[in-house]
């Protein structure tokens, strides 16, 4: 019939061209998701080939017009539900794609006093910045601003952000750079609504790429969750405190997973400050690579993927999933995804319950009691980083229940989109798409918890030795090495399928205290300063002062419950006025006797002690003792 009729045989060529095309497109949409379903895939392609042949041969060698018509509406719905699933596809990997863009925005500001009426960046004539070349928000960008608009600036260096906000904040210096996201980045430490009276005049932005990791997810990997707490929608400038830090090994070919929570407040060895021991939570200033590097270093591991995840965007990713189930540990309150309490407090109560999104951001966010906002009913309970980091794994672990049970592509959609805005990640788009075959698989996933133990510990925050810190006494969680050694070999044993699951939490080890902190020696006498001293190897400087009580500390230049790891000298003033001793005449020779020989015991003491400490670090303080008997 199509040989004798050209209209039928136009016909058949449009439509023949056209399937061909949607068929073209339907492949390599199906092609791009590798590693998922290889063996499906294969069928199906085999399957749109020979149906695609079919219908076009029938409609070749048809020879009723009722037959020709019915054929080619079919047809035409098939290439209709081609083109539907094919433009599906590609959105799906479209949004998939843009979650592994390899880049992050870093922003600086031009910050100053909100009275200041002055909003031209010209008029400038000098600023604080940070002297550390390698900060991009703190040093490299403010360069960049001078640079391009040209400003004739005198720069006023500070070895740290704290001390220059409380400068401006004190009215010493007018103008500073510091990262645009100040008051997320800040907030938890001394200024509380004090950085409200701030202002940001001018901003600048910086693009980063990071290298993507390409190592294909069929051998044993080691894969980094960072949560950071900001109040943005989206990831950018997501340098703000590392408020969640998930740690997984996982063997494909043992099914074998070790999923280690790592406390916010972890007083490690940071990479990015010269290794300086301080909070883990602080190495989130900086990028990825410090928070990586230094948990490479302390956990003697090969870190090769990480997921940073915006907390605000948790609010969406739940909502749009329809809310998942949790069972909440205890009563509680907390500040809303803005901060904001009164009327948009969030209250959860114990036991199983449905959380929609600002519900689970909460729970993810809840550490302590908030008796100053909510009643006792949602305060009397016990939590802690721990606990919020074991609630943090529950909410993780509903997520993933919940999402594989998705089947809407609208909300398919939605999710990634949510995602993709508040996600940043060195996962290729490949390596994303094979999560589908761990993800479908696991139920059979076993997976080992590890526990960091360690104590409690306030310390000043403050290098003596190279001049940096934030000069704050804050709260830090010690792990005890013993801890984390075996951690260390767990995770080890896992990438190298030697791991034997049990039911045992790894990791629950006390071991000694190796954190040296400086006491305070204001009050007492200088033998124990020294003592400290000479234990430590810090050498000892003294100044005289005058005072009542001789041979006692009245000052010292080295705060109190400062790590010594970052102390090599101790000054102290020493009181060395001679003390005026009245001489009365005794009552009689007996009383005078015992007078005299116990001035002589107690200068026997005396010499003793110094003779036993005359070489410790060359201090003869002997003179000023021996005054008091003279």
């Amino acid at each position: 019939m199509i040989k004798e009729n050209k209209k039928y045989l136009y016909y058949y060529i449009i439509i023949s061209i056209f399937s061909i095309i949607i068929n073209l497109l339907f492949l390599y949409n199906i092609i791009l998701f590798k590693n998922v379903e290889n063996l499906f895939k294969s069928l199906l392609l085999i399957s749109i080939i020979l149906i695609t042949t079919s219908f076009n041969i029938f409609l070749y060698i048809t020879k009723s017009k009722k037959l020709f018509t019915i054929i080619s509406i079919i047809f035409i719905i098939y290439i209709i539900i081609l083109t539907i699933i094919s433009y599906n596809l590609s959105n799906i990997y479209t949004r998939i794609n843009k979650i592994s863009l390899n880049k992050t925005i870093y922003s600086s500001s031009i910050v100053t006093l909100k009275n200041n009426d002055n909003t031209n960046i010209k008029k400038i004539d000098k600023i604080g910045i940070i002297d550390n070349k390698n900060s991009i928000d703190g040093y490299i960008i403010p360069h960049e601003i001078i640079n391009t608009n040209s400003l004739n600036i005198k720069l006023i260096n500070y070895n740290d952000y704290i001390s220059m906000i409380n400068d401006l904040l004190n009215q010493k210096i007018e103008y500073i750079f510091l990262p645009t996201n100040y008051k997320d980045r800040f907030r938890e430490l001394e200024f509380n609504d004090n950085l409200d009276n701030l202002k940001i005049i001018y901003s600048q932005e910086k693009e980063k790429k990071y290298k993507i990791n390409n190592k294909k997810i069929i051998e044993p990997f080691t894969i980094l969750l960072m949560g950071v707490d900001s109040e943005q929608d989206n990831i950018n400038n997501s340098f703000y405190n590392g408020d969640a830090l998930i740690l997984i090994t996982f063997n494909p070919k043992t099914n074998n997973s070790t999923m280690l929570s790592i406390p916010r407040d972890t007083y490690l060895n940071i990479s990015c400050m010269n290794n300086r021991r301080n909070k883990i939570t602080h190495s989130a200033w900086q990028d990825e690579d410090c928070i990586i590097n230094t948990l490479n270093n302390s956990f003697n591991i090969n870190i090769d993927y990480y997921i940073k995840i915006n907390f605000k965007g948790l609010v969406n990713l739940v909502d749009n999933i329809g809310g998942i189930e949790i069972d909440v540990p205890y009563n509680f309150c907390e500040s809303d995804s803005n901060r904001l309490w009164g009327a948009n407090t969030i209250f959860v109560k114990e036991g199983f319950q449905h959380l929609d999104g600002e519900q689970a951001l909460a729970l993810a966010r809840n550490r302590h009691p908030w008796k100053d906002y909510c009643p006792l009913e949602y305060t009397n309970y016990y939590s802690s980083d721990i606990i919020r980091g074991e609630n943090q794994q529950k909410i993780l672990n509903a997520i993933i229940e919940k999402i594989k049970t998705i089947k809407s592509i609208d909300t398919f959609n939605n999710i990634l989109d949510t995602i993709s805005n508040n996600v940043i990640t060195n996962l290729s788009t490949n390596n994303i798409l094979s999560f589908y075959n761990i993800g479908k698989n696991i139920s059979k996933i076993n997976i080992q918890k590890l526990y960091i133990n360690g104590y409690d510990e306030y310390i000043y925050d403050y290098d003596y030795i190279n001049n940096t810190g934030t000069k704050l006494t804050l709260y830090n969680y010690i792990p005890y090495s013993e801890s984390i050694n075996e951690i260390s070999k767990t995770m080890n044993d896992n990438l190298n399928g030697n791991l034997v699951i049990t039911n045992e939490t790894i990791g629950d080890l006390e071991g000694n205290k190796y954190i040296n902190l400086m006491p305070n020696f204001i009050g007492k006498t200088y033998y124990e300063a020294q003592n400290f001293c000479n234990n430590n190897n810090i050498k000892l400087n003294i100044n005289y002062v005058s005072g009542n009580n001789l041979g006692t500390i009245t000052n010292q230049n080295i705060n109190e419950l400062t790590d010594i790891e970052y102390v090599n000298s101790l000054t102290i003033d020493v009181v060395n006025s001679k003390l005026e001793i009245k001489k009365e005449i005794p009552k009689n020779n007996l009383n005078n006797k015992e007078n005299t020989n116990k001035d002589n015991s107690i200068k026997e003491d005396i010499n003793k002690k110094n003779a036993s400490n005359s070489n410790n670090n060359n201090i003869e303080l002997d003179p000023i003792i021996s005054e008091i008997f003279n």
